[in-house]
């Protein structure tokens, strides 16, 4: 009867994922799970965003990432100064710029 239960105990461990390899591998799947599904889109749209802040030009209609939508009129190194009314400017760092304004119009035939 003891003979038994060690055979029984030897089938159990054998199917419960292979010890230490079963474990790296699990691992390794759930690190790539996440790496699809989270760093490589992440890394995707931080690059479309410096390619949109690098392609700013002054008189470009733009919406910051607050919803304020203003004109460019100067651009420097690090900031962006818009004018959201007449006479009334905003001064902006770079990276508070969400896109041009007409990334953010409906396109015409939709509602």
């Amino acid at each position: 009867m003891i003979q038994t239960a060690y055979a029984t105990d030897a089938l159990n461990t054998a199917a419960a994922g292979g010890g230490l390899l079963g474990g790296i591998v699990y691992f390794i799947l759930i690190f790539g799970v996440f790496y699809f599904m989270f760093i490589r889109p992440q890394k995707k749209r931080a690059a479309a965003h410096l390619e949109t802040v690098a392609s700013l030009k002054i008189g470009m209609d733009i919406v910051t990432t607050s919803g304020m939508i203003g004109t460019i009129t100067k651009i420097t190194d690090f900031d962006v100064v818009i004018e959201v009314s007449k006479g009334n400017t905003v001064r902006l760092l770079k990276q508070a710029v969400a896109g041009p304004l007409s990334n953010f119009q409906p396109k015409k035939g939709t509602k």
